[in-house]
């Protein structure tokens, strides 16, 4: 049972099993790390309620990181989002609010362990940044005799590469893909 994702600009719900979580955190250990101030400002205004009103845990410790976002291991009740994403779509404010169902718990409720993704701070500024860069370089390629005939097919790559690379930075095109992928596959 996958609780409803929240996809926003910065955060994602991801609700796996251990042993997905566990082989993903061999993979990414050089990569760089931002700290839990950080990940507890976007998860909390991305859901507007302090994050210990939407997890039972929370691990400050990331389980792992790639060059755009991190990933931290946490325990849902999957009440306390459905609550709050309730609340968010019948108010008008985007600011911080309270949610009165989500301090409560209900012993019986399943809980279920999920991986919340968050961005790196200012990851989409700086991928921004590095490809005006890379297109002024690629642009200036026609100038050099020895590139000259294959200029085009750099700046065209540089400019797919860029689309690529700035889409990771949106999480809710990777929540609608992982919903998706969810979708076609239950019951298997």
């Amino acid at each position: 049972h996958v609780p409803s994702l929240r996809g926003s600009i910065h955060v994602l719900l991801y609700a796996v099993g251990i042993n997905h979580t566990t082989h993903v955190s061999c993979h990414c250990c050089r990569a760089p790390v931002h700290g839990f101030r950080h990940t507890q400002r976007e998860v909390e205004g991305s859901f507007g309620v302090p994050i210990n009103q939407l997890f039972d845990s929370f691990d400050t410790q990331p389980l792992a990181s790639g060059s755009v976002a991190q990933v931290h291991r946490a325990r849902l009740r999957s009440s306390r989002v459905t609550a709050v994403l309730e609340q968010q779509r019948n108010s008008n404010s985007r600011g911080p609010s309270s949610c009165s169902s989500c301090s409560t718990n209900m012993p019986d409720e399943p809980v279920t362990e999920v991986v919340v993704k968050v961005c790196h701070p200012r990851v989409a500024y700086h991928i921004a940044q590095d490809f005006r860069l890379l297109s002024a370089l690629s642009a200036a390629a026609v100038w050099l005799p020895a590139l000259r005939g294959v200029s085009s097919t750099i700046r065209e790559s540089v400019s797919q590469f860029s689309h690529t690379m700035t889409a990771q930075t949106d999480l809710r095109v990777e929540a609608t893909h992982a919903l998706r992928f969810h979708n076609n596959f239950k019951g298997e």
